[in-house]
């Protein structure tokens, strides 16, 4: 959706609402522009924090819960990671919730924090109960205790035809 405002007092109006919590390196320089145009004291956002709510925010707009079978023996990995172009924007997630940063130069290049260990995504589930996600990927976060149930039980090895390997 595309939004456009033209007077002078709406955009000033709707400058210093968000003045300060704009935090996206691509937007700051949009912003440092516009307020510069308005002559606007641009704010510097808060320091983050692993109980920010700009984390659930990014993860809703550029997150994913993936689940790959890897290896000879197809043993299931859960993956959750945040891609973007720009280094410095997914550096935050590793910085405050773990996890590991990787270059991958398909699509003209981005940078992608995962995170695959129990502890980081039981770290990741921990903050979405106090910053909840919004986004339909909140279902899958819902799955996850269950998937890890199912791998305990090795359900992954279990005959095709039993209820365990349905699960």
């Amino acid at each position: 959706i595309r939004w456009r405002l033209h007077n002078r007092s709406g955009m000033i109006n709707l400058i210093n609402r968000i003045n300060g919590y704009i935090r996206h390196t691509s937007r700051l320089v949009q912003l440092n522009q516009v307020c510069a145009a308005l002559n606007v004291v641009m704010l510097t956002p808060d320091i983050l924090h692993n109980k920010h709510g700009w984390f659930a925010g990014f993860f809703d707009a550029d997150g994913t819960i993936g689940y790959y079978l890897k290896g000879v023996y197809n043993n299931p990995q859960l993956t959750i990671s945040v891609t973007n172009k720009l280094y410095v924007d997914v550096l935050h997630f590793k910085n405050c919730l773990g996890g590991d940063i990787y270059f991958d130069k398909s699509k003209n290049g981005y940078y992608k924090w995962q995170i695959q260990s129990q502890s980081n995504i039981n770290t990741f589930l921990d903050y979405t109960k106090e910053c909840p996600v919004q986004s339909i990927k909140r279902n899958r976060l819902f799955l996850v205790k269950e998937y890890f149930r199912l791998i305990e039980l090795d359900a992954h090895k279990a005959l095709e035809d039993t209820s365990l390997h349905k699960a």
